[in-house]
């Protein structure tokens, strides 16, 4: 999905049953681009709550241009471009929806 769109990463997230943590189940990364590993792994929702919100419902957050991302979604942008990732997708298939 993520060529498709041409993203700079994506992610498919899988919600605790509470819906109070995320994790990483897959990412993909275009070339040149580092991966996050383990640092998707078992976060807090209350940290990214713009795409958590969007997220516990089965859905996808394309994101064209980080630097576009509104002042809600803060803390989102800051650790897309600690990574020096410009673009991205996250979603969770509507199958892991809480």
């Amino acid at each position: 999905m993520g060529q498709l769109i041409d993203a700079d990463r994506g992610h498919l997230f899988q919600y605790s049953e509470d819906g109070g943590r995320e994790s990483s189940t897959h990412e993909w990364c275009r070339e040149g681009i580092e991966s996050r590993g383990t640092t998707t792994q078992n976060v807090d929702t209350a940290s990214f709550p713009y795409f958590s919100r969007r997220l516990l419902r089965p859905s996808t957050v394309l994101i064209p241009d980080v630097a576009e991302l509104p002042e809600e979604a803060t803390p989102e942008r800051a650790i897309y471009e600690s990574a020096g990732t410009r673009s991205g997708c996250e979603a969770i298939p509507s199958g892991c929806a809480r």
